[in-house]
């Protein structure tokens, strides 16, 4: 497993989409990031309750792509 920080596609940002900058401009970089990553919130303020929910979506979500739903 590999924590990586990701960043948002910076054409689809505000700043760059009132240049004229749109969806599907970088189709790579939208697919990795809209599709095929997972975010986590990772904070040091997270409560004992939001860590134990993320833990059990990760595994409820490992366990549906194992199961072929």
């Amino acid at each position: 497993m590999e924590i990586v920080l990701r960043y948002f596609p910076l054409h689809l940002l505000p700043e760059f989409r009132a240049l004229g900058h749109d969806y599907g401009e970088c189709p790579v970089a939208e697919e990795t990031y809209f599709n095929r990553q997972v975010q986590l919130p990772i904070y040091a303020h997270l409560t004992d309750n939001q860590i134990d929910h993320m833990i059990g979506a990760v595994r409820r979500s490992i366990a549906t792509l194992r199961s072929g739903r």
